[in-house]
């Protein structure tokens, strides 16, 4: 049998949307930002754990070993268009569409989003990831100036959420065909 190649390369398809923290992933609402993504910007992360050591006196080799949590995975994403709907979605603004004004309220807001990232295809196949349940805040990068363009900047850490079997997670990778219909890995 030959070696499967599951290759994650490169950002086709990126949507944003509400949060969840349980297995019912959002079929609403979901933005797609694919277009306006800062060139090199989506930045994912995945922090390691520490590993701890009890070492008796007298003794080089460890009694116990143990993992202490590490940093949370995070994300970073970077969007060149001014979306009052990411805005809404990610900011604490008020929004009058009749005079498209932004309102920018003082009171910064911590927001619980879902992203979908869809991958290019490599080796026949591409990889849908979804991480339901982030903590994110909105701010900028790049100060503004005279000939710069103005870019949001979502920044993110990866929380758990419920599979439907009731088990904790952080994110869901699937490989599917180019077409997006699921691989049969049972398959021969």
């Amino acid at each position: 049998m030959a070696t499967e190649k599951w290759t994650v390369s490169g950002i086709d398809k990126l949507r944003i949307g509400p949060g969840v923290t349980t297995g019912t992933l959002p079929t609403v609402g979901m933005i797609d930002v694919s277009d306006i993504i800062t060139p090199n910007s989506v930045i994912y992360t995945k922090n390691v754990d520490n590993i701890e050591r009890i070492i008796p006196d007298g003794r080089s080799v460890a009694y116990v070993t143990f993992l202490t949590p590490g940093d949370p995975n995070t994300i970073v994403i970077g969007l060149l268009d001014q979306n009052p709907e990411i805005e809404g979605l990610v900011g604490n603004i008020i929004y009058d569409a009749a005079t498209s004004t932004v309102t920018e309220l003082a009171q910064r807001k911590l927001a619980n989003i879902c992203v979908e990232i869809t991958t290019h295809v490599q080796n026949g196949k591409k990889c849908i990831i979804i991480i339901p349940n982030i903590d994110a805040t909105l701010g900028t990068a790049d100060p503004l100036t005279f000939n710069n363009v103005e870019k949001f900047v979502i920044n993110g850490e990866l929380k758990p959420f419920l599979t439907t079997g009731g088990e904790e997670a952080i994110r869901i990778k699937k490989f599917v065909n180019p077409d997006g219909t699921p691989i049969d890995s049972t398959a021969p």
